[in-house]
């Protein structure tokens, strides 16, 4: 099972506009937000979060006239879709982009949209504010922060400048009860917007011509507002009726029902976020803390599940991949429970399929491919050709049917195929036998045998494979649940460290790692390999501690051991990339050169890895390759101020002062808190005699507690 990533908590603090219901009853679920014409072939563009599992689009007209609209293409990375209307229907009118790079903080901006429909206007709405930011949450780059006040349904319309120009797209706002949950205050006019950079290249990819605007001048606004009505329309979407449908699988045992009303959640419990509930609940299951307690892993499960839907029509995104662990997590609960009594399988399967159903599980669909495998649940062809596609036909159990040539006739074949298949080594096969006898027939205790499966699986997986996490996980799982049975508990620490799995240090290693605390964190990254020497995530993230403290040598130590621990573990590019960081660090760069090329080569579209080539290029003089690659990094990233302090490097060190001025001026006018780049600007003024211009960069720096600012003051006789 997934544990949710920190990145849930940045999601589930923004509401995207487009999931609001239709206050009045309809005949299927609806979803409402809003779009605007970008061709006069009748290409409109919105959010992908408006179009998400939608089995009918519309476009609403000011005319209200309902035409339908056909999905061409969506980019989730930008929450970004294009549409077009069927019936070959011209606009009126179609958006005039604005210049990339022309926003400014404190700029006003209107929008123009649908929000909230069936309470308010059904001609729109117009809002007026300010650019409050040009970086989203957590300075997403791609992400502007606006005060216009936006509404669900707002969702996917344009943000405009005063001349008309479209600028972005309204994406959400601030969720007011996460924001009061972590900083105990309302948020006020906390709205964000998609900006143009990500929505052009979105067209362009499209083959959409795109139009710019001609002017600079600004419009009174009831102008403005006649020029966004002629373009915005109001998008419905008909869900797909298993997406919105919450069901409550059906308890057929009453003691079920007993054991799961049998815990009381502490208040302190109760605010936590629903996501960190779920993984809870998780963690308490396998005993990730040394200790399995079902009881609180299944009540805490449960009450997240329960926040997760009470919050499911206000953010369906995030919700509702919350909503599929947590129903997927009881699913094997109910399986595999220490209690006979809990034990359910059809309850199991009741969970498992509701987990599918709301598509944020990766590991539903593949517990599903699993029953229908072991004929324990019936699945149709287009029910099976729909998995297949989903998990791009790479799983074991499409391996196994064209193995056999079909589907096996009952359990007892399909466990017999298995044990064929584990005995030649098969992991996937050894750990679903191994589940099969944790899990048991119900009203009978658990049978330990699987513990030897589990074994079994682990020592025949990849290392840090899924399958080597899950068994490694059911292990320690069944050890500590079996632990009770010794005759003595383990009285030495080294008898202690050996009852669990290798991953109950290294989860708590990596918490220490995220809080910074980076001793720590190496001391528990050394137990779990003592325990496994082949964790390659544990020299991984190791070595990433080592190298915030200034311990580079140790860091390209741990960085190769992780690379070479399995080749076969396709690690992408991260070891070669932050290793390659570290030989720039030592000055090793031909070697950092070799990584970054390693790591580029696993991902075209990494700028990071094309940044720091190009600063080992330029330490190494070799300037030409280094500006090709900063170059490379801002077409991946228009606005990368690193690259453009780069490129104001490479001007430099070839005496093109005026060049540099120029990219050092660019990287402060997209981050005006960049002291570095304040500093080397100072120096090329120096260089150029202009002193005056060169004290107030150093200055700006100082202040932005740059040191070598502040040194090259009171060089310069300044305090």
């Amino acid at each position: 099972m997934k544990c949710l990533k920190t990145v849930t908590t940045l999601i589930s603090m923004v509401v995207v506009l487009g999931v609001a219901a239709h206050p009045i009853a309809l005949a299927q679920p609806t979803r409402q937000g809003s779009g605007f014409f970008v061709s006069n072939e009748g290409h409109i563009i919105t959010n992908e979060h408006v179009v998400r599992n939608c089995k009918k689009l519309t476009a609403i007209d000011q005319n209200r006239d309902q035409i339908p609209l056909v999905l061409i293409d969506v980019s989730k990375d930008f929450d970004i879709a294009l549409l077009k209307l069927k019936a070959g229907i011209q606009p009126k009118n179609t958006a005039k982009f604005g210049r990339i790079n022309n926003i400014r903080q404190g700029d006003t901006i209107v929008t123009y949209g649908f929000p909230l429909a069936g309470w308010l206007s059904s001609s729109g709405n117009v809002s007026t504010g300010l650019i409050t930011a040009t970086d989203g949450l957590r300075d997403n780059p791609n992400i502007l922060q606006i005060s216009a006040p936006v509404q669900p349904g707002n969702s996917g319309g344009p943000l405009a400048d005063t001349a008309g120009a479209v600028i972005g797209i309204i994406v959400g706002k601030m969720k007011t009860s996460a924001f009061v949950e972590m900083f105990d205050d309302i948020p006020q006019n906390i709205n964000f917007a998609i900006k143009e950079e990500p929505v052009l290249q979105f067209l362009k990819k499209n083959k959409i011509v795109i139009r710019h605007a001609d002017s600079n001048e600004n419009l009174s606004m009831r102008t403005l507002t006649e020029k966004l009505k002629e373009i915005t329309v109001q998008i419905v979407c008909e869900i797909q009726d298993e997406t919105l449908q919450v069901k409550k699988p059906h308890f057929g045992d009453d003691s079920v029902r007993k054991k799961e009303n049998g815990l009381q959640i502490d208040d302190s419990i109760k605010n936590l976020p629903a996501y960190q509930l779920v993984n809870l609940g998780w963690g308490l299951f396998i005993g990730r803390g040394g200790k399995v307690d079902e009881k609180a892993a299944y009540g805490y499960t449960k009450y997240g599940l329960q926040k997760a839907l009470s919050d499911l029509q206000e953010n369906f995104s995030s919700n509702s991949h919350i909503v599929s662990v947590a129903l997927n997590n009881i699913g094997v609960f109910h399986s595999c429970s220490a209690e006979p009594s809990i034990r359910n399988w059809n309850l199991s399967n009741a969970y498992i399929e509701e987990a599918y159903k709301y598509k944020g599980s990766s590991y539903a669909p593949s517990n599903l491919l699993w029953q229908f495998f072991l004929r324990e649940r019936y699945l149709n062809n287009e029910e099976v050709i729909k998995l297949a596609e989903e998990l791009k036909y790479n799983h074991k159990v499409f391996k196994y049917l064209n193995k056999l040539g079909r589907l096996p006739k009952n359990p007892q074949e399909a466990i017999s195929f298995l044990l064929d298949e584990a005995e030649l080594g098969d992991p996937d096969a050894a750990m679903w036998i191994a589940y099969r006898f944790e899990g048991g027939p119900q009203n009978q205790k658990l049978n330990f045998n699987a513990i030897e499966w589990y074994k079994y699986s682990l020592n025949n997986s990849v290392y840090g494979s899924e399958t080597y996490k899950t068994a490694a996980e059911r292990l320690q799982r069944l050890e500590l649940l079996k632990k009770p049975q010794l005759q003595s508990p383990p009285q030495t620490p080294q008898q202690k460290e050996s009852s669990v799995s290798p991953y109950t240090y290294y989860y708590r290693a990596y918490e220490h790692l995220k809080n910074g605390e980076y001793r720590e964190a190496i001391k528990n990254f050394d137990i779990a390999i003592s325990m496994d020497n082949h964790l390659y995530e544990a020299y991984l993230n190791r070595g990433r501690a080592y190298y915030e403290l200034a311990q580079y040598d140790k860091a390209i130590e741990d960085f190769t051991k992780a690379i070479n621990t399995d080749k076969r573990m396709g690690l992408l590019g991260l070891p070669y990339y932050i290793r390659g960081n570290a030989y720039n660090k030592t000055g090793q760069y031909d070697k950092a050169i070799r990584d970054f090329t390693k790591a580029i080569s696993w991902d075209h579209y990494d700028r990071g890895a094309y940044l720091n080539r190009g600063n080992a290029y330029l330490d190494k003089g070799e300037f030409k390759k280094a500006m090709e690659d900063y170059n490379t990094a801002i077409s991946l990233m228009p606005r990368y101020e690193k690259a453009y302090l780069g490129r104001g490097l490479v001007w430099f060190k070839t005496g093109e002062f005026d060049r540099a001025i120029t990219e050092f001026s660019e990287a402060v006018r997209i981050d005006p808190f960049f002291a570095l780049a304040y500093y080397d600007r100072g120096i090329v003024y120096m260089e150029m005699n202009q002193k005056e211009n060169g004290i107030l960069d150093f200055k700006k720096a100082c202040i932005l507690r740059d040191e070598d600012g502040c040194k090259q003051l009171k060089v310069l006789g300044y305090r």
